[in-house]
């Protein structure tokens, strides 16, 4: 019985710490606290990466829509902005955002943080068009 108990122990214990680890591993994933006191106090720039029929169901004030779908022109845009600037990027549920970040500080950009559960967990306004 105690040797039951244990080796459910461990894999409970096992269990929590590999979901632990999987929200920890992505450092440039911030909540929405996070993501509007960077918004703030940075001017950073809110790119929107989702698809253009998505962004016009809705997005956050200011942000601005480049699909990371779209990998050439995604990075063609993002290759003519300022690599010194902080940009706040946001999907629908943080995946493609992620994959966003990633293309660039491959090219570079030093200051790049993305919504953790994109906007399907924003607790914020949006504007519709």
């Amino acid at each position: 019985m105690k040797t039951t108990i244990r080796l459910m122990m461990g894999m409970v214990c096992c269990f929590v710490l590999s979901a632990a680890s999987c929200q920890v591993g992505d450092s440039s994933a911030v909540s929405n606290d996070s993501f509007r006191v960077i918004a703030a106090e940075k001017n950073a720039v809110i790119l929107d990466v989702r698809t253009a029929s998505e962004f016009t169901e809705g997005h956050l004030p200011s942000a601005i829509n480049i699909d990371v779908l779209q990998k050439e022109a995604f990075t063609r845009y993002v290759s003519k902005l300022d690599k010194n600037a902080t940009y706040l990027l946001y999907c629908r549920s943080g995946k493609r955002s992620a994959t966003a970040v990633s293309i660039m500080k491959e090219n570079g950009f030093t200051s790049v943080k993305h919504l953790v559960n994109g906007i399907t967990g924003w607790d914020g306004p949006v504007t519709k068009q």
